[in-house]
């Protein structure tokens, strides 16, 4: 029959287990002469003397139990040693010290027959490492003279390093971590692999999850003298389902006469009123409107580009006003004539600005989100299409970056990058389709939830959406995906996640 195992901790009383008593570095010295002062009132005593002992055995070996955060410090540090009682049921007086941890002691009343573990806590509070050190260990029956006297020896512990450490770990899509750089050294180059085809280059970046699933983050450092490491932490992120009106991309318009947008907000195609969908003053006569999640909420707000002043003017902050530069966000970035694009470039969940010039088929990217042109070598320069194009940008392959594509008005194809090279590749690496007709305008977004976003056309003689709901480049009928009469002739159309 094996006898019951008590957790005796040398120094203070856990208020909810009778029986667990810790003995720890006290804060103040006084604190271990209070322990002295303990007196156990017993009413009943055992005719036979209590006789505790330190038993051998494996099983009866140092007891070391540690607990550490995820960024690499000890938050607990408990080493045991077992005494069983050969004696009458008594009180027992046992004492522990070491090289660096202080005398401590405590009486406490034993079974005969009884085992138990008795526990000295190394660290306070948090510690970074545990250093080499003996424990002195005494016990004996505080009525009696007998003493048996043992020691611990220390091994020196330094907590797993992992690396890194992101916040928070799990929730909802889309899930925004803020990862964290918590290793040593004096490293110069960070390589981050998120998991799900999101990489960054920053000490300590943010990234956002757009898809339900469980990722793998790892983490590469360099420093010039070709010394490395590296670390990575299996299935670190988890990421639920969010609602599908979060993750699912709507139409709109914008009315450049009176500067209006009209946003599809609860998704039925059908405008149905500013107090169930949304109405936006927002501009001026002769913008270009423009949407992207400008905050990472994992929502769409609106913005316009000036072409007269190559302006952008970003709702930042989501109300569908213009609240000035200080609280909403206003850059200069392209020339006259350019056309405004936006899409997350670097995969942190933000959408930024770029152009596209029609007269040299460039798109511009601001690929480091500063609102400034920094050149090809910090941001994203790349000659795709021809002349005449209408640009286009969408995550086209599910990696969490935004991707550029063009519409040819007179072909009605589209030619989407799918590779992301920033080059077109033919329709075997990258994707060519033919949808629409002579007239529309370009829109594309992720009609369906899969985490990709599809193309579609707004037709301006009968303000119809075409959307390719299926993701299969074709028009396959509105039974299969989906045709909205939203708006008014002469709308611009946009497309958000505006819930």
């Amino acid at each position: 029959m094996r006898r019951l195992l008590k957790k005796i901790r040398c120094g203070w009383m856990d208020s909810d287990h009778e029986n667990v008593v810790l003995a720890r570095m006290p804060r103040y010295f006084s604190l271990i002469l209070a322990l002295f002062a303990v007196v156990v009132i017993i009413p009943m005593t055992s005719a036979l003397s209590p006789d505790p002992y330190f038993p051998t055995g494996p099983e009866h070996g140092m007891h070391i139990q540690k607990f550490y955060t995820s960024t690499g410090l000890i938050y607990s540090y408990l080493v045991g040693k077992d005494v069983t009682n050969g004696g009458g049921a008594g009180n027992v007086f046992y004492t522990i010290y070491g090289d660096i941890f202080p005398f401590e002691a405590k009486i406490f009343w034993m079974e005969s027959g009884e085992t138990v573990t008795v526990w000295a806590e190394l660290c306070d509070g948090l510690c970074t490492y545990i250093p080499a050190q003996n424990l002195y260990s005494n016990v004996r029956a505080s009525q009696a003279g007998d003493t048996d006297v043992g020691s611990l020896i220390v091994t020196p512990f330094t907590p797993p390093n992992h690396g890194f450490s992101g916040t928070p770990v799990s929730g909802p899509a889309p899930l925004t971590v803020k990862f964290t750089d918590t290793s040593a050294g004096e490293w110069t180059v960070w390589s981050w692999d998120f998991g799900d085809g999101g990489t960054s280059t920053l000490q300590n970046p943010s990234h956002t999850y757009l898809r339900a699933g469980t990722y793998n983050v790892s983490l590469f450092l360099l420093i010039p003298q070709n010394k490395s490491t590296s670390y990575r932490q299996d299935n670190y992120i988890t990421v639920t389902a969010g609602t599908a009106t979060n993750l699912t991309t709507k139409v709109g318009v914008f009315r450049n006469s009176t500067h209006l947008f009209y946003l599809d907000y609860n998704g039925n195609g059908a405008w149905n009123g500013a107090s169930v969908d949304r109405q936006y003053n927002f501009g001026i006569t002769g913008d270009i409107p423009i949407t992207g999640d400008w905050n990472n909420n994992g929502i769409s707000e609106i913005g316009v580009f000036r072409p007269s002043t190559h302006l952008f003017y970003l709702d930042y902050n989501g109300n569908g006003a213009w609240n000035g530069a200080a609280t909403d966000s206003s850059y200069n970035f392209g020339i006259t004539g350019d056309i405004p694009i936006s899409g997350d470039w670097n995969h942190d969940g933000i959408s930024e600005i770029g152009v596209f010039r029609p007269s040299t088929h460039l798109f511009y990217l601001d690929y480091n989100g500063n609102g400034v042109w920094n050149g090809a070598a910090v941001d994203r320069s790349y000659n795709f299409g021809i002349t005449g194009d209408i640009p286009i940008t969408g995550d086209w392959n599910d990696d969490g970056i935004s991707e550029i594509g063009v519409f040819r008005p007179s072909t009605h194809l589209f030619y989407l990058d799918y590779n992301g090279n920033g080059v077109w590749n033919g329709a075997s690496v990258d994707r060519q389709y033919n949808f629409g007709i002579t007239g529309d305008i370009p829109i594309t977004g992720d009609w369906n939830d899969d985490g990709i976003s599809e193309i579609g056309v707004f037709r301006p003689s009968t303000h119809l959406f075409y959307l390719d709901y299926n993701g299969n480049g074709a028009w396959n009928g509105a039974a299969t995906d989906s045709s909205y009469n939203f708006g008014i002739t002469g709308d611009i159309p946009v497309s958000g996640k505006w819930d």
